[in-house]
């Protein structure tokens, strides 16, 4: 299956879900989008072997969503890779990522080559495109520099379009880039009201709902909850529900999804 929630917890994790990210798969190549806790823990869970991973995207440089970088890269070596690993990030997470590398350096013979390239800060950005997998950013209404994510899959049996919001206020960018997906995956960091000075560059469930209504997407999947927060998952799901007239769910971790059949 296309893609799998490696987690879908906002910036403080709990028991149940960890910090967002998210495995793009096909049979020959995989893609990560943000990195957290124990990553190739969470790759080899989900039923991927890490010598397939080729790609890493960073949407931003949050902590949650990069500080499992400098373990990925060492359990890799470790585990004997020896192939070219890309990282892609827009100018402020690349100037972190190659810090990392100079703070975590791999010790020892055989380090495997490493690429950074910077994605850029511009609407519907080409980003990658590999045998299966094709990639676009657009900038999003962050508190800091951020990109969603436009993920086209053509592999035999699998294809179909996956958008990923990442962190971001309601933003017309994503709606732009959003258009007649077959999935649309939303933040939902908070449910009913909040006051402007305290989202924080964040969206409500029901306003994930009216910018999958607006880019007339198949599906939206909510992920980046806040489980310490207030409203429960269902909740935030039935918010979202009512702005969005499609078949709305909430992300699950380690369940295999697809643009054509939605979850196993």
């Amino acid at each position: 299956m296309p893609f799998q929630f490696l987690g879908t917890a906002a910036a403080a994790p709990s028991a149940e879900r960890d910090n967002t990210s998210i495995l793009f798969h096909t049979g020959s190549e995989a893609l990560l989008v943000d990195c957290a806790g124990s990553p190739l823990h969470k790759i080899l869970r989900a039923g991927v072997n890490g010598k397939r991973l080729r790609w890493v995207i960073i949407t931003h440089a949050h902590v949650d969503h990069i500080y499992g970088l400098p373990s990925l890269i060492h359990s890799l070596w470790l585990t004997g890779r020896q192939t070219l690993l890309t990282i892609y990030a827009l100018p402020e997470p690349a100037a972190i990522i190659r810090r990392y590398t100079d703070l975590f350096p791999i010790h020892g013979s055989g380090a495997f080559p490493l690429e950074i390239v910077e994605i850029e800060p511009r609407p519907e950005a080409p980003v990658l495109e590999g045998r299966t997998l094709r990639v676009e950013a657009s900038p999003v209404e962050h508190s800091i520099q951020n990109s969603a994510l436009r993920v086209t899959f053509a592999a035999k049996g699998e294809r179909g379009t996956v958008v990923y919001s990442s962190d971001t206020k309601p933003s017309a960018a994503v709606v732009a880039l959003a258009r007649e997906a077959d999935i649309l995956v939303h933040e939902a960091t908070f449910g009913g009201q909040i006051h402007e000075e305290t989202r924080y560059g964040h969206s409500t469930a029901a306003e994930a709902g009216r910018v999958a209504r607006e880019a007339k997407v198949g599906r939206l999947i909510l992920t980046h909850l806040d489980p310490w927060g207030p409203h429960s998952p269902e909740a935030l799901r039935k918010e979202a529900a009512r702005a969005f007239r499609g078949p709305v769910e909430v992300a699950r971790e380690f369940v295999p999804y697809s643009p054509a059949a939605g979850a196993a």
